[in-house]
């Protein structure tokens, strides 16, 4: 009965547990994803910042590096508020305008570009990708990288820790398999069943040896001439 308290025990706690890391507001990885390599990557900066947000890009540059060293992809951030002077974009106008903008900025195509678009209290995250990066960057990937972004968007980290926190956890989200929460829980009961079974089976075994001493005693204690004749 020990044994399955503890087991009960661990099952509340992992369930807990694995519950709340499932439903942390962040895209699940179902994919295994490889790293993009064998690729000639012109290198960049990270990020163009037209809203004046990073006043010290340490901690983005090195979350973005990570990004790239993580998956093979070389990130591009584009901070702004207006497209043009465009203050209130389409969706159009804004897809038109991140791929002209990343055929303007890189030779290469294993770049993410990120636009960072806010203005008058809204914010809207968009992308443009080249073709290499395309083999890594899926569109559950991209989702890990917008929940991220939404994640911290409204945290206390400073832009520039945000930003970086962003793309460092994403990309260790994005290229590893997320375990589904209920898979310990399964194991942790199947434990629970096998105890059980245990316990069932030696309180049984314990009743028949029971049963069988008090039919030794029972014999060994008969009168006489209530034994059955021997032969």
């Amino acid at each position: 009965m020990i044994c399955v308290v503890v087991a009960a025990l661990l099952v509340t706690s992992l369930t807990m547990r694995f519950m709340s890391f499932s439903m942390d507001g962040v895209q699940q990885s179902t994919i295994e994803r490889k790293p993009l390599t064998g690729v000639a990557i012109v290198q960049t900066g990270y990020y163009t910042d037209e809203l004046d947000w990073i006043t010290r890009d340490g901690p983005l540059v090195s979350g973005m590096a990570e990004f790239k060293q993580k998956t093979g992809v070389q990130p591009y951030v584009w901070i702004t508020d207006n497209l043009d002077g465009n203050n209130y974009p389409t969706n159009q106008e804004f897809t038109d305008w991140s791929n002209a903008k990343y055929d303007e900025l890189f030779e290469d195509e294993a770049h993410l570009f990120w636009l960072f678009f806010e203005h008058d209290g809204e914010y809207v995250f968009w992308y443009s990708l080249g073709m290499q990066a395309q083999t890594v960057m899926d569109d559950e990937a991209l989702d890990i990288v917008r929940d991220y972004f939404e994640r911290y968007y409204y945290s206390d980290l400073e832009e520039p820790e945000m930003i970086g926190t962003a793309f460092s956890e994403a990309a260790d989200r994005m290229m590893s398999v997320t375990t589904p929460w209920y898979s310990p829980v399964l194991i942790v009961a199947l434990v629970i069943v096998a105890v059980i079974a245990l316990l069932v089976f030696l309180n049984k075994r314990k009743k028949l040896r029971i049963a069988e001493k008090q039919a030794a005693a029972d014999v060994l204690n008969a009168p006489i001439d209530d034994l059955p004749p021997r032969e």
